[in-house]
């Protein structure tokens, strides 16, 4: 089975990403790709606009972004069928996902959530709220 695995590379997110490790169902014998989507910002300058980061620097973080995901999922490479990461940029990086997700025909996506609740739970529109509601498949929460 593909498994689509969205990586938020803060702290909290590698922390969910290291519990990865007990949930066998998802992981054992399945192609996992881990998936991080850097957004890309847009800046009104007088005359022109100003991008960040600039497509020069794609390739540098990029390079960064993966060597991190790599690092935190060593211990899944005896349990996966197969292990690949990619490293998006986007202005949107909820579409730029699920459009990843799309192309790439995955039987399940797999999203960390802070679980927030109350007031900051209710007004905020969450990345796995989003994923549940447009995934072409089935979508894993891991809450924390």
């Amino acid at each position: 089975m593909k498994v689509v695995i969205c990586v938020d590379v803060t702290e909290s997110g590698l922390l969910q990403l290291k519990a990865l490790q007990n949930k066998d169902a998802v992981i054992s014998g399945n192609d996992l790709y881990f998936v991080h989507c850097f957004e890309t910002k847009i800046y009104a300058a007088e005359f022109y606009a100003n991008y960040y980061p600039t497509e020069d620097q794609f390739p540098v973080i990029e390079k960064s972004i993966v060597e991190i995901m790599q690092n935190n999922t060593k211990s899944l490479k005896q349990k996966a069928a197969s292990i690949n990461y990619a490293c998006l940029f986007s202005t949107n990086p909820k579409e730029a996902i699920l459009d990843y997700i799309k192309e790439g025909q995955a039987e399940l996506a797999l999203v960390a959530t802070r679980g927030l609740t109350g007031i900051k739970g209710a007004l905020t529109s969450s990345f796995a709220d989003y994923m549940t509601r447009h995934s072409p498949c089935d979508v894993y929460i891991l809450r924390s």
